[in-house]
C-alpha cells in the first residue's frame, strides 16, 4: 500500500514546467508507454532506440507542434528526476556543456520503471487504472483519452477496472472530489448546450430521438486539465467529430471568432468536407445574454507559446 501511494503521489506531481499554461506532455506520454509495455508484455527494460521510435509519433500527435522534429530524448533523460524512471548507468555518461548526455552514449542505454513500482503495477490492476487515469486526467482532454491509450498500446478496458475507494463504507475525501468534478462537468455541458440552443456552433447540427439530444457535445476551448474554467465563455457546442478535431488542433479561432483550419489537416474528400468549408467563417454566436467564447481562451488554444493546441500554420484566409 505504501509503495502504491508513493507511486500515485509521484505521478500526480510530475516535475513539469507549467509556466504560461503551455502543455508539456512529454513525460506523461513516456510514462504511459512504459506502463503499457510493462503490464501488457512484462517488458521491464526499454532500449533508448525503441523508446525514441515509439515516442516520436506520440509527441508529434499530442504535444504542441514544433519547427524541428520532436525530441523523445528529453523525457527519456529528465523523467529520472521524478523517481518513476531510471536509466541504469546514467552517472557514467559523458555530458555536454548544458548537462545533457551525448546522444552516442544515450543510445547505448535502456530505461525502466523502478523495480518496486514495476512490481506493484504488475500485481495490481486497480493501481494501473488509478495511475493511467491520473495521467490522462491531468494532461489531456477526455476526447483524446481512448486514442492515446490505443497509441501507447492499451485498450480502453484499462479504464474499466474500477479502482477501490479509500473509504468504501462512506463518502471520503477522494469521493467528494470525484462527485464535485462530475457535478461541474454536468453543469458545464448543460450551460454550453443551452447557450448554443443545443446546436453545433459550426454547422447548426441538431439531432433528437423522442426529445433526447445526441450528436452535440460541450467542448472546452482551454482544456479543463490545463486550468480552463467550466464556464460558457470557455465552451463551444460541437458535434463529436468537430470536438475531437478541435482537441487535436485541426482548427481554432481568430480573436474575432472566425474559424481557421490547419494546413496539416487532410484526409479523404468526405473528411475534408467536414471542416475546410468552414475556414474563414464566423462561429455562430450563443443566444442573447450568453457569453461568447473568450479571447483569452481562444489564444490559449491557438498560440504556440500558450496552450499550443492548434497545428500551425492555418490555411490562407
Amino acid at each position: 500500500m505504501l509503495v502504491a501511494n508513493d507511486l500515485e503521489a509521484r505521478v500526480a506531481h510530475l516535475n513539469i514546467d507549467r509556466s504560461g499554461g503551455k502543455r508539456k506532455p512529454h513525460k506523461p506520454l513516456l510514462l504511459l508507454y512504459a506502463i503499457a509495455r510493462l503490464v501488457r508484455f512484462q517488458e521491464t527494460e526499454l532500449e533508448f532506440d525503441r523508446v525514441s521510435a515509439a515516442l516520436t509519433p506520440l509527441l508529434a500527435a499530442y504535444a504542441p507542434p514544433v519547427k524541428d522534429k520532436p525530441q523523445p530524448a528529453w523525457p527519456y533523460w529528465y523523467l529520472r528526476s521524478d523517481g518513476v524512471w531510471e536509466v541504469p548507468g546514467a552517472e557514467k555518461l559523458e555530458l555536454q556543456d548544458g548537462g545533457f548526455p551525448r546522444m552516442a552514449g544515450l543510445r547505448q542505454t535502456h530505461g525502466k520503471i523502478p523495480e518496486k513500482f514495476a512490481r506493484a503495477l504488475q500485481a495490481d490492476s486497480n493501481l494501473v487504472t488509478k495511475v493511467v487515469r491520473l495521467i490522462l486526467d491531468e494532461h489531456f482532454e477526455p476526447s483524446l483519452h481512448e486514442d492515446i491509450l490505443a497509441a501507447v498500446g492499451f485498450d480502453r478496458s484499462v479504464l474499466d477496472g474500477a479502482a477501490q475507494r479509500e473509504h468504501p463504507k462512506g463518502v471520503g475525501e477522494g469521493d467528494m472530489e470525484t462527485i464535485e468534478r462530475l457535478r461541474r462537468s454536468g453543469t458545464f455541458r448543460d450551460e454550453v448546450l443551452s447557450a448554443y440552443d443545443r446546436r453545433c456552433a459550426l454547422t447548426g447540427f441538431q439531432a433528437l430521438i423522442s426529445g433526447t439530444l445526441f450528436g452535440v457535445e460541450a467542448a472546452h476551448v482551454q482544456w479543463h486539465s490545463k486550468g480552463g474554467p467550466a464556464r460558457v465563455a470557455n465552451g463551444i457546442a460541437l458535434n463529436p467529430t468537430l470536438h475531437k478535431l478541435l482537441d487535436y488542433g485541426a482548427w481554432s479561432l481568430t480573436d474575432d471568432r472566425r474559424v481557421i483550419v490547419s494546413r496539416e489537416f487532410t484526409g479523404s474528400d468526405a473528411a475534408i468536407e467536414i471542416l475546410r468549408p468552414h475556414h474563414g467563417k464566423q462561429l455562430r454566436d450563443p443566444l442573447p445574454g450568453c457569453e461568447p467564447v473568450g479571447v483569452d481562451y481562444i489564444r490559449w488554444h491557438r498560440e504556440p507559446e500558450l496552450g499550443g493546441i492548434f497545428r500551425w500554420p492555418p490555411l490562407a484566409l
